[in-house]
């Protein structure tokens, strides 16, 4: 068993997300997951976001979509997280169910588990799919571990025969 664990430390090791330190304890996705797959559009938001911020959140937004897979809007599948959508998460500290939802600057509400997109605890979730464990840091420095269970497709209005 420890020879076990010591070889996929090892591999753990040398993997390295694109464009991301190993030190950046947002970035520590598991090595197993692709990078985040984010459309173009969102990724023009975050832009033009991050050149409104300052310091770290601004070099953390920046680290991000230098790691992140961009792509046309109409190539996400309906099943990654992205701003506006709503998804279901264990939070495996305590084993309990959270609806989340990513919301742009200024209109987070953790009451009502709206979190802003560009926060510590919020873009880890960004372009992320159902079964892929986030990480992501606490105003306390505690580490919490999600384990993203739901992702429902957005409803499609059916405009009749």
């Amino acid at each position: 068993m420890a020879l076990l664990y010591m070889s996929l430390e090892k591999y753990v090791q040398t993997v390295t997300i694109r464009g991301v330190g190993p030190d950046q304890s947002w970035a520590r996705f598991s090595a197993m997951y692709p990078p985040p797959l984010i459309s173009n559009r969102e990724a023009a938001h975050l832009r033009a976001t991050a050149d409104t911020l300052r310091g770290e959140r601004r070099g953390r937004l920046l680290r991000f979509l230098g790691s992140a897979d961009i792509v046309d809007a109409a190539a996400v599948p309906p099943e990654v997280i992205a701003t506006g959508v709503s998804f279901l998460c264990l939070d495996t500290s305590c084993n309990a169910l959270v609806r989340l939802m990513l919301v742009p600057e200024g209109q987070a509400d953790l009451a009502t588990g709206h979190i802003c997109v560009t926060s510590p605890m919020g873009l880890p979730f960004l372009g992320r799919r159902r079964g892929e464990i986030v990480t992501c840091p606490t105003l306390v420095g505690v580490e919490m571990a999600f384990e993203i269970v739901e992702v429902p497709a957005p409803l499609t209005v059916d405009s009749g025969s």
